[in-house]
């Protein structure tokens, strides 16, 4: 089945712009409405209240036809609709009375409604009402207005004009910088919560450089400790639970473990079905192979509590191996960090091979625990290519007096 499109992120500047288009057209709406009472209680002009009423209707046109997604040619017919609404009001009251300060307004407007991305079309707008203004204010100057106002009405006409330039100037800033304000504060939630998403499905190291921007390139790491940790008789549930509930105690498992790695300072690197993989060495990180062993001496614990809690015969084998490895991340789509190499073969080898709730090491890792931990006799492990392997079982933890005694021993054969 084909893959649903990719949704396009809209540019903040463009959510900005589409917020204060509409607010824009909704000033209009009323300035053009205002108009129609002093066109019948101060200039007892019907034709004036019609005009008036006239365009008030196509302001609303204009914010219908962007409801429907004409977004653009709403706005370039707003900008038409504004200079014919300043020639025509210009045209009735006659130059000098106030109706050149609405200008301002208009210069305003292309600023806040066109992003950047639309500069050519802003800059349309600008040579559109340079060409309209100078036009209407021409023939005003050539004849004389429709209305013949008294002094009077002129004074009233004109405070009443610097007055709503005033109010929609400050209203339209204000909006502007409350929406840049309240998108961006929006954008920067969002932003967090896909920061939080890819620091919970990728290490921090690789998130911090994808988050950057920066490509991950796979990397060679020489001592990298591996553990593998699957589940026993899990697969045999699934014939007993609900899926629901088969998928809820898996996650309780893994979550259990995944405190234990957090504890210990060891990558979680992924799950495959009932199986939990997890590194040390093959990032910045704290874990060390003794770590890793703890680790798995825990997550045997996990297991036996779970089972003994619920009653379902619930083991584990975990095995562990240390040498070079090499990670990357892979794919452009649902990215995955993972690794390779031979130490995670050899990892994953000894852990099928392993008995119920035990940890199984390689031979590198029991020489470098062997003054921490307890281990069984040898054992030889066969991979399917007939290559054989050595590994230990951990027995328990020497403890401190054992640990102080054996570095006696020590000392004493080396003074003989």
């Amino acid at each position: 089945m084909a893959d649903a499109p990719e949704r396009k992120l809209v540019p903040l500047e463009n959510i900005i712009a589409l917020k204060v288009t509409n607010t824009t057209y909704a000033m209009g709406f009323l300035i053009a409405l205002s108009d129609v009472p002093t066109g019948y209680f101060s200039f007892d002009s019907q034709s004036y209240m019609i005009s008036s009423f006239s365009f008030s209707l196509l302001y609303i046109m204009c914010h219908l036809l962007s409801n429907k997604g004409f977004n653009r040619t709403a706005r370039i017919l707003f900008i038409i609709v504004m200079c014919l609404h300043f020639g025509t009001t210009l045209k009735f009251v006659g130059p000098f009375v106030g109706v050149e300060i609405y200008s301002i307004c208009m210069l305003i407007v292309p600023l806040l409604i066109f992003s950047k991305s639309e500069t050519p079309i802003m800059l349309s707008s600008y040579m559109v009402m340079a060409l309209g203004l100078t036009i209407a204010e021409y023939f005003a100057l050539a004849r004389p207005p429709i209305l013949l106002l008294s002094d009077e009405a002129k004074h009233n006409f004109y405070m009443t004009n610097i007055l709503s330039v005033a109010a929609v100037v400050t209203f339209l800033i204000f909006y502007y910088s409350r929406s840049s304000i309240s998108n961006y504060i929006n954008l920067q939630a969002e932003r967090n919560k896909s920061e939080k998403m890819i620091r919970d499905l990728l290490p921090q190291a690789v998130a911090d450089q994808m988050i950057r921007g920066e490509q991950f390139v796979a990397r060679s790491y020489g001592e990298c400790t591996v553990l593998f940790a699957d589940l026993i008789g899990f697969t045999g549930l699934s014939e007993r639970l609900s899926p629901i509930h088969l998928v809820e105690l898996l996650n309780d498992i893994f979550s259990d473990i995944d405190v234990l790695c957090e504890k210990h300072g060891i990558e979680k690197i992924k799950t495959i079905g009932d199986c939990y993989m997890a590194a040390t060495g093959a990032l910045e990180g704290r874990g060390q192979p003794v770590e890793m062993a703890h680790l798995g001496l825990e997550i045997v614990d996990v297991i036996k509590l779970y089972a003994d809690r619920t009653g379902y015969p619930l083991a584990i084998r975990v095995g562990i191996n240390t040498g070079q490895v090499v990670s990357g991340v892979i794919g452009s789509k649902r990215r995955l960090f993972d690794i390779w190499g031979k130490t995670v073969n050899e990892a994953q080898l000894l852990e099928s091979s392993c008995r119920r709730n035990s940890v199984f090491v390689s031979e590198s890792v029991q020489w470098r625990l062997k003054n921490q931990f307890i281990f069984s006799e040898v054992h030889s492990v066969t991979a399917k290519s007939g290559k054989t392997i050595n590994g230990y079982y951990i027995e328990g933890e020497i403890s401190l007096s054992d640990m102080e005694d054996h570095q006696t021993t020590m000392i004493d054969r080396e003074i003989i």
